[in-house]
């Protein structure tokens, strides 16, 4: 599934650091799982494109949404989008388990 960026303007809540990065996240692409589409709230998070812990800042473009099982794979580098043909790259582990292959 190719990944769609999307341009959106920050609310000036989210300038003055009134509204969480997860927040301003969410509202923008709707609690949806940008791997797997629609799935419960409850299960939605928000990641940093880029390793939060490397540079320290929360900006809306280096954000996307994912399920939380899908969260800890791309933080263990399990997955990741490919910058230049923006598509999901599985490791190939993954195959072995039914779920993932679907990725």
């Amino acid at each position: 599934m190719p990944f769609r960026a999307t341009t959106v303007k920050l609310s000036s809540e989210f300038v003055r650091g009134k509204a969480s990065f997860a927040e301003i996240l969410w509202r923008c692409t709707e609690l949806v799982c940008a791997v797997i589409g629609p799935c419960p709230a409850e299960t939605v998070e928000a990641a940093h494109i880029r390793a939060f812990a490397k540079h320290g800042i929360h900006e809306l473009r280096d954000g996307i949404s994912l399920r939380a099982d899908i969260h800890q794979l791309f933080g263990a580098g399990r997955i990741a989008i490919d910058p230049d043909k923006l598509v999901l790259v599985t490791y190939p582990g993954l195959n072995r388990y039914p779920n993932c292959r679907e990725l």
